[in-house]
């Protein structure tokens, strides 16, 4: 895989796996645009494919980025004094396949999040936790006084959750689908907690605060 010079060694680690073949003894050329992660995860599929053995087919894969580096949205820069600056929306899904397929989890040393969300909201922050892994926290919300949703909202929380633990992911992604906010509404949520949690919640995740994603990422993340 070639890269820009400006790749760092995360590119580098990528580009070992490749040809090095040049273009005039190659049978295909392709050229993928942006070194983010589905970029590098498309020239590393292409790299593994190509072969160099009799009759096999060898891809040319060039990778251009147009910043500094690599990592698109999940990149992290570190400053001279040592800080880490992630970029993007920083918590990762480790049930995703592919990224079980492709990544080395042991050596990325993942830390969890606390199972929940801590919502800004009428100059103060109120805790929202999942009920599953922490009910003691998810059983304190209900109360009137927790303005993020109703007693009734955090009950359906709840139910929901255990609905999608029992289901596996192949059930969700063949399930028929609408959109997140339409599944919302027809599972009874109110407005409050569709505006003041799942919309900032699945928003961030899915760059789509109008919630027009389809039910079954709602449904993937829940689980």
């Amino acid at each position: 895989i070639s890269s820009s010079a400006s790749a760092s060694s995360s590119a580098s680690s990528a580009s070992s796996s490749a040809s090095s073949s040049s273009a005039g003894d190659c049978d295909d050329s392709v050229i993928i645009i942006g070194a983010g992660l589905a970029g590098l995860a498309c020239a590393l599929r292409l790299a593994e494919s190509s072969s160099s053995g009799p009759g096999g087919k060898k891809i040319q894969v060039t990778v251009v980025e147009a910043s500094d580096g690599v990592g698109g949205r999940v990149r992290t820069d570190v400053t001279d004094d040592g800080f880490l600056l992630d970029r993007g929306f920083h918590i990762f899904l480790t049930s995703y396949p592919a990224c079980r397929e492709l990544l080395d989890y042991d050596a990325l040393d993942l830390q969890p999040f606390y199972a929940g969300a801590d919502v800004f909201y009428d100059g103060e922050f109120h805790r929202v936790a999942d009920p599953i892994r922490h009910l003691a926290d998810g059983v304190a919300t209900l109360t009137p006084l927790h303005p993020i949703g109703s007693i009734a909202d955090k009950v359906k929380v709840g139910l929901l959750r255990f609905q999608t633990l029992l289901s596996s992911n192949d059930d969700i992604f063949s399930a028929s689908e609408t959109t997140t906010e339409q599944a919302l509404r027809n599972y009874g949520f109110s407005d409050e907690m569709i505006d003041r949690f799942f919309r900032p919640f699945i928003g961030g995740i899915y760059f789509d605060r109008s919630l027009q994603v389809t039910s079954r990422l709602l449904y993937f993340v829940l689980r």
